[in-house]
C-alpha cells in the first residue's frame, strides 16, 4: 500500500494541485501581504505593534481605542501584551475581543484567561467586523456582566479559560455602535 510505504526522505516537489492553487492565488496573496504590512505601519502610529498575522485583533484594538475615546471623551492608551486588558482610559481597563465575518461563531470571544483577580479588566469591548474589516457592531460590557455570563472553556476535561457569548438581541443596552436587533419572538 502506498499509504504505509516508508519514506526515507522528505518529498522535494510540491503536489501539482498545490502548485496550481498557489499559482492561481500568488498575486492576490502578495497583495494581501503588502496591504497587511502597510496597515501594520499605520496602526503603529496608534501605539499598536502587531506580531505575525494579527490583523483582526490589531484592527479591533485600534478601533476600540477610537470608540472609547469618543464615548468617554478621554484619551485611551493601548497597553503591553502581558496584561489581561488591552486599553486604559481614565480608570477603566478594557479587554477588547474582535471577530470578523458573519459565519457561525462570531458571537463567541476568544479565550479569557481569568475573570476574577485584582488586575482584571473593568470592561469587555466586543467588536464585530464585516469581512472587509468594517465595524458592524460594538458592545461595551461592565466586567460584572462578563463574570456573571462567562462559561468555563474545557480542553480534555481540564479548565483552560472562559468564553463569553454576545447575545445581540438581549445585549442592546450594551451596544455602542450598530443597528439594534429586532426580536420577532423567535427562539434564539
Amino acid at each position: 500500500m502506498a499509504a504505509s510505504k516508508k519514506r526515507e526522505k522528505p518529498e522535494s516537489k510540491l503536489p501539482r494541485n498545490l502548485v496550481r492553487l498557489i499559482g492561481k492565488n500568488a498575486a492576490d496573496l502578495r497583495k494581501i501581504f503588502l496591504a497587511t504590512e502597510k496597515i501594520k505601519k499605520r496602526l503603529l502610529r496608534y501605539g499598536k505593534k502587531m506580531k505575525g498575522d494579527e490583523l483582526v485583533g490589531g484592527i479591533g484594538e485600534v478601533y476600540g481605542k477610537i470608540f472609547l475615546e469618543k464615548y468617554f471623551s478621554e484619551k485611551g492608551k493601548l497597553v503591553e501584551e502581558n496584561l489581561e486588558y488591552d486599553l486604559t482610559t481614565g480608570r477603566r481597563r478594557v479587554s477588547i475581543k474582535t471577530r470578523k465575518g458573519r459565519g457561525t461563531g462570531w458571537q463567541q470571544t476568544s479565550a479569557i484567561p481569568e475573570i476574577k483577580g485584582k488586575d482584571r479588566p473593568t470592561h469587555l469591548m466586543f467588536i464585530h467586523l464585516d469581512d472587509d474589516y468594517q465595524p458592524l457592531e460594538v458592545w461595551l460590557y461592565p466586567w460584572k456582566e462578563v463574570q456573571d455570563r462567562a462559561k468555563k472553556h474545557r480542553v480534555r476535561r481540564q479548565h483552560r479559560s472562559f468564553i463569553f457569548m454576545v447575545k445581540p438581541k438581549q445585549d442592546q443596552r450594551f451596544m455602542l455602535y450598530g443597528k439594534p436587533q429586532k426580536d420577532f419572538g423567535l427562539p434564539a
